[in-house]
């Protein structure tokens, strides 16, 4: 049996980036375990098995069908992988309930991976400022014109 080294993990890492750069999505849940758990911060959303981790990436390539990640960058300790790196894609696409807004999106985040010895992702946290979205897609007017008018109605 072939031993996994840290190395392994981190270039599955990248591997992941790349395909979803290159819009695999079908190609996504090979690096999702059965029983994967991704926790997406800023939404608050967690999303238990592969398909529903495909469907997490999915909703962002969706609503930027011209999205890819750049500058990656990946750390390495045991069986735990972090990446920081840059999404970039054009609003083109309905994102949840906001609808396209042609905007351009440049994302910074960061996330922490878990491997198994299948080097498939069994835990991924996903970081990024949700805030920045908003601003960038054209929303912050609306978000900052609703808490300044709450409990003055």
């Amino acid at each position: 049996m072939t031993e996994i080294t840290t190395e392994i993990y981190a270039a599955r890492h990248r591997m992941f980036y790349e395909t979803i750069s290159q819009h695999k999505t079908a190609a996504l849940a090979d690096f999702f375990a059965s029983d994967v758990l991704v926790i997406d911060y800023p939404s608050e959303m967690r999303f238990k098995g592969p398909q529903a981790g495909v469907a997490s990436v999915q909703a962002w390539l969706t609503a930027f069908p011209d999205a890819r990640v750049c500058g990656v960058r990946v750390w390495e300790s045991g069986d735990t992988t972090f990446a920081a790196g840059v999404f970039k894609g054009t609003h083109k696409g309905n994102f949840g309930v906001v609808p396209p807004s042609q905007r351009e999106l440049e994302l910074p985040f960061f996330e922490r991976a878990e491997w198994n010895t299948g080097q498939q992702i069994t835990h991924l946290d996903v970081i990024y400022d949700g805030l920045r979205v908003v601003h960038q897609l054209g929303g912050t007017d609306l978000v900052l014109t609703r808490w300044m008018t709450v409990g003055t109605s």
